[in-house]
């Protein structure tokens, strides 16, 4: 059913309660399992309502995304501009920047929220690469700078990017879903080694054996 209510005939209050209770069947049922009657109903509001704002369920579905990722976006963003400004140096702002989301972001409320509606998202497949403007685009932005520079040495930025995000935070969310007694330590240990290995292979120059700033014992 298409959207034709002008915007400014549409309700903020029912529009927030149409989407806090849709996050919340999505989360708890799955996508796939909770249809438009059951959010409308949830929210209080008449199905002709929901239509109206959001124009079926897919348009709802990504609205719910837009809202849970647009805070941690900005987050990320900000740890980026942040730790990797223009001209960084990869030995230690990635290591920075991997510490920073590690410690901060995966903590947060707005991570825990998009990791939920993930792991509900069933044929709306949703993962940190198909949102818009996602943090592996932004995070691909500072590689290429880093590329450009000579600093890094890689024939693909966006596979560079991958294995970056393979060695540090993938490895990273493992270990903590893994065990709920990991130490913080031991994940530092893992961000270590993972920065360092892929500094070893995409690092112009010598190899990379130890980042600075590290105070890891030899093992």
């Amino acid at each position: 059913m298409p959207n034709t209510q002008p915007r400014s005939r549409r309700s903020p209050a029912k529009q927030t309660a149409i989407l806090d209770g849709a996050e919340e069947l999505f989360t708890a049922q799955g996508y796939n399992a909770v249809g438009i009657d059951a959010i409308a109903s949830r929210a209080a509001v008449s199905t002709r309502t929901l239509y109206d704002h959001f124009g079926n369920k897919e348009g709802l579905w990504r609205a719910v995304v837009d809202r849970v990722t647009g805070q941690l976006m900005r987050t990320i963003r900000t740890a980026l501009d942040e730790t990797l400004p223009p001209g960084f140096d990869p030995a230690t702002g990635l290591l920075t920047f991997a510490r920073r989301i590690v410690a901060g972001t995966f903590a947060s409320s707005d991570f825990v929220r998009f990791r939920r509606l993930a792991a509900a998202s069933g044929s709306a497949a949703l993962s940190a690469a198909t949102v818009t403007g996602s943090p592996l685009d932004l995070l691909e932005t500072h590689m290429r700078d880093a590329i450009d520079r000579r600093e890094l040495v890689a024939a693909s930025a966006q596979r560079a990017t991958s294995h970056f995000v393979g060695l540090t935070f993938l490895l990273a969310l493992d270990l903590i879903d893994r065990s709920a007694e990991v130490s913080d330590r031991e994940v530092d240990e893992l961000l270590v080694d993972g920065v360092a290995a892929f500094l070893r292979a995409y690092r112009a120059g010598p190899a990379v054996d130890r980042l600075p700033g590290t105070t890891r014992p030899d093992s």
